[in-house]
């Protein structure tokens, strides 16, 4: 999507068919599985490497045109 692609986002978390309310149990599982894949990452990071690498995703997201 456009928001992947400008870095807006790390990942689209996959809905269940017919969408997250037709499925509230599986949408909780996923939701949860992603948040704890992307912190066992991060908690290994120091405050440091976290504000840094924080403010180099936002200094990258897009530029103005025009």
């Amino acid at each position: 999507t456009d928001m992947k692609k400008l870095a807006l986002i790390d990942e689209i978390v996959k809905e269940p068919l017919g969408g997250a309310h037709m499925d509230r149990q599986t949408t909780f599982d996923t939701v949860a599985a992603t948040i704890l894949k992307h912190y066992e990452v991060l908690k290994n990071l120091s405050p440091k490497e976290l504000v840094a690498e924080r403010m180099d995703k936002y200094a990258a997201m897009g530029e103005l045109e025009g």
